[in-house]
C-alpha cells in the first residue's frame, strides 16, 4: 500500500541521515529541549554513589 511504502521511504531516509550526519540528530533535539543535557548532568547518580574522588585508604 501507499502507507507503507511512504513509511519505509521515511525510515530510510531517517537512517542515510544518521549515517551521514550521526551528530545532526543531538544537535537537532537540542534545539527543541535546549536545557535537556544541563538537567541530566546534574542529576544525582543512581544509588547514592558519588561521582567524586574516592577517600584515601
Amino acid at each position: 500500500s501507499q502507507g507503507r511504502a511512504d513509511a519505509q521511504r521515511l525510515v530510510a531516509t531517517r537512517l542515510l541521515e544518521r549515517v551521514h550526519d550521526p551528530l545532526g540528530h543531538f544537535s537537532r533535539l537540542q534545539r527543541i529541549h535546549p536545557a535537556r543535557g544541563d538537567i541530566a548532568i546534574r542529576q544525582p547518580a543512581p544509588g547514592g554513589f558519588s561521582r567524586g574522588p574516592s577517600p584515601a585508604c
